[in-house]
């Protein structure tokens, strides 16, 4: 199976979660995958993940939560 780029960008955040080791790395990490993920909705195939879940929103609460 192929996989979208949104969720390879998702799968890589994920397996270097532990290398972020301070509120400060973990918060500029989130606002990157932010940005990236931001570039990915206007994409014709790449915006059908947006509709399953609401990827910015999420992240967007983790942020303000540290």
């Amino acid at each position: 199976n192929r996989l979208f780029k949104v969720e390879k960008l998702l799968i890589k955040f994920i397996t270097k979660y532990e290398d972020y080791t301070s509120k400060g790395s973990l918060n500029l990490q989130l606002k990157k995958l932010s940005l990236d993920l931001k570039s990915f909705k206007s994409d014709k195939y790449e915006k059908k993940a947006f509709s399953y879940f609401d990827y910015l929103e999420w992240i967007e609460s983790k942020i303000e939560k540290n």
